[in-house]
């Protein structure tokens, strides 16, 4: 359940206070505010908007919240990114498996070469095929495709021999 910024209004020995808490339901916005405010009451519990980091940041919003939410909400956010990452990165393993099998199992070779761009930059690129000449080949099309009219390959080898 995502986090909220929620907007509270309240009277606290007869004046008007208010303050953004980050919770995930009202209730909790409630439980948060009445620890802060002791015997105030409560006037509003408005939820303000999704407490994500590109809104809080963009808004200048966290710095409007107390210490302890601006801890809390940023240890969440990091661990939130943490474990994308670490799925990302599980996801990755899994395509480069598949792709290892793949190579394998259509017995390809893994070819280098080099593209001169028009503007006398030089690029290195890797392809996978069953020959030199299917290689070479698809090297030109990946040299138009990404550098456009002009660009030049050179040394289409295998990347075994490139090791000896």
């Amino acid at each position: 359940m995502p986090n909220y910024l929620y907007a509270v209004t309240a009277v606290k020995e007869n004046q008007p206070v208010g303050s953004f808490l980050i919770a995930s339901n009202p209730d909790e916005a409630a439980a948060k505010a009445t620890a802060v405010l002791g015997n105030g009451t409560l006037s509003h519990i408005v939820p303000f908007c999704e407490a994500r980091l590109s809104t809080m940041q963009r808004n200048k919003l966290l710095d409007k919240c107390p210490k302890n939410d601006q801890i809390a909400f940023l240890a969440g956010t990091v661990l939130e990114i943490v474990e994308s990452q670490l799925v990302l990165v599980q996801e990755l393993r899994e395509k480069v498996s598949k792709l290892q099998e793949i190579i394998e199992a259509r017995c390809l070779i893994r070819f280098l070469f080099t593209v001169v761009e028009r503007t006398g930059a030089v690029q290195r690129h890797s392809v996978y095929s069953s020959d030199l000449e299917t290689a070479e080949a698809e090297a030109k099309r990946i040299a138009l495709s990404e550098y456009g009219e002009g660009s030049k390959v050179f040394a289409v080898r295998e990347a075994s021999k490139e090791a000896a």
